[in-house]
């Protein structure tokens, strides 16, 4: 399995938009790639399963690999993605 290489990462967040499509985009991309979400977690996300949590952040992933719940803690930086998404 392949994942996505750092460089390829900066050419694909470079061509995104500073509108709402634009944040929307990065912090699905941020998301997937400092998280570790699979495309399909992703695609399930949805504003509750963000939970800033004082401080501390985490997302909720209702249905992962094998349909199980996880929750992952996020960094600060992931956090103010999703909170400029979700705005």
């Amino acid at each position: 399995m392949k994942g996505i290489e750092p460089s390829e990462y900066r050419l694909l967040t470079a061509q995104l938009l500073d509108n709402a499509s634009g944040r929307r985009n990065r912090g699905l991309l941020e998301l997937m790639y400092s998280a570790g979400l699979r495309c399909s977690e992703a695609c399930e996300f949805q504003p509750p399963d963000y939970q800033p949590r004082s401080g501390r952040p985490y997302v909720r992933v209702r249905r992962g690999k094998g349909n199980k719940e996880r929750f992952i803690p996020i960094n600060g930086n992931l956090a103010t993605l999703i909170e400029d998404w979700l705005e």
